[in-house]
């Protein structure tokens, strides 16, 4: 089969968990299908990247964007006219800063050359794409989150008038756009089968393209890292520090400031009148100004800003606990399932795992009240034998219901479905 894969940029190197996603189910398509993948760029030193790409696909097609050099006063501006069209138009701020005529023109020449089975848009980045195939080509969008999920809990979860207004448009906006892509789409795939069943009970009428296609969330490492990990997982005591906490996001994400505020005024308090000398890292690129600044004042907080993929595993293996204190959002949250593929004690809220298939209690500590979440955290931190019996059964639960060897074969089984 010929699949034409449109991503909103290069998904090699991992700098999301959207591109984790794209990567590893490119990963497991090219297993058996021939792959092209189509992504804009700005910078030419993404070429780097390419040669990891080609090894998995079949054809790269790296699309060069005709950008000038925006000043700050047209950035605002075109801020300002993509809020407009949220607003007026019902049309998404993502759908209006990611869709590039460069990328329509490629995807037209491609088209016209060759006969693809399947076109897809990994995300709702993307999505504007398939509208043009509409009746014309398999078309499948995602696996991507339920759209309505995240801005609904942030227009909850937001205080102020101007903040709650700006999330009601982004929230209005989203609601029309899930109704468009139903509509233009031949299939649509979860990455949580929460959100899946969720979305079928919404949009009934569209139940039938509806389907959830589980991504592994492995990362590529060092082999001399990936037997680090190993001794790690079956000698913790020789890498973690007992008072050592860590929670980790790209902080751009508004939920991932709404989880950080909440746990730092909430819950860290009442773990430091136990243990004075704690500390808590956050890790994660653009965090912002705010928290920084907040952060300085408090010594046992450390904010380190972006990391690479070896100092995050870094960062994890010397950490005792995991922190997953998420109040927004949806899907599968695929930094938790990192911690657990490192056998990692993890304490999360129930909206942290909600869209989680397979679930054991023994694996993760599941606490929502802040008291009872800094009870657990404790807990861990002063019993360390708790602590990594609770990491190994993280371990077990993804390595055989989340990893790649666990899900690529029923990936493989979906997209022949799609044929069908």
């Amino acid at each position: 089969m010929d699949i034409l894969y449109i991503h909103h940029h290069s998904p090699y190197p991992v700098r999301s968990g959207m591109d984790k996603v794209t990567y590893n189910l490119i990963k497991a398509l090219s297993t058996e299908h021939n792959v092209t993948l189509v992504y804009p760029f700005i910078d030419k030193s993404e070429n780097e990247a390419e040669n990891k790409l080609i090894e998995l696909c079949a054809k790269i097609v790296r699309v060069k964007l005709n950008y000038r050099n925006n000043s700050v006063l047209r950035s605002k501006l075109k801020k300002k006219w993509f809020f407009i069209k949220a607003l007026v138009f019902g049309i998404p701020v993502h759908v209006s800063s990611y869709y590039h005529t460069e990328v329509m023109k490629a995807l037209e020449g491609l088209t016209e050359d060759h006969n693809y089975d399947i076109i897809q848009a990994s995300s709702i980045y993307t999505e504007k794409y398939l509208r043009f195939y509409k009746n014309k080509k398999i078309t499948v969008l995602g696996p991507i989150d339920d759209v309505l999920a995240g801005p609904r809990s942030n227009l909850e979860n937001t205080a102020g008038f101007i903040n709650m207004f700006k999330a009601f448009v982004a929230f209005s906006a989203r609601k029309k756009q899930e109704t468009i892509f139903m509509k233009y789409c031949n299939f649509v795939s979860f990455i949580s089968d929460t959100d899946a069943g969720n979305v079928k009970k919404r949009l009934n009428k569209y139940s039938h393209k509806i389907f959830h296609c589980p991504v592994d969330s492995d990362a590529e490492i060092k082999d001399s890292v990936q037997q680090r990990i190993i001794r790690a997982i079956n000698v913790p005591e020789e890498f973690q520090i007992n008072n050592r906490l860590i929670f980790i996001g790209n902080f751009a994400a508004e939920r991932i400031q709404i989880a950080y505020n909440y746990f730092t005024e909430n819950i860290l308090p009442l773990i430091e009148e136990k243990i004075p000398d704690v500390k808590f890292y956050a890790v994660g690129k653009n965090p912002p100004e705010s928290i920084i600044k907040s952060a300085e004042k408090k010594a046992n907080i450390i904010i380190t800003g972006e990391v690479s993929d070896e100092e995050l595993i870094d960062h994890m293996l010397k950490s005792a606990v995991f922190i997953a204190p998420s109040l927004t959002g949806a899907g599968i949250k695929t930094k938790t399932l990192h911690a657990m593929s490192l056998g990692k004690a993890i304490v999360a809220t129930s909206k942290e795992i909600e869209g989680f298939r397979e679930f054991n209690p023994e694996a993760i500590k599941v606490v929502d009240d802040p008291g009872s979440f800094a009870e657990a955290v404790l807990l861990l931190l002063t019993n360390p034998q708790e602590r990594y019996k609770l990491g190994r059964s993280a371990y077990e639960l993804y390595h055989n219901h989340y990893s790649k060897k666990a899900l690529t074969p029923e990936i493989l089984a979906l997209y022949s479905s799609f044929q069908n």
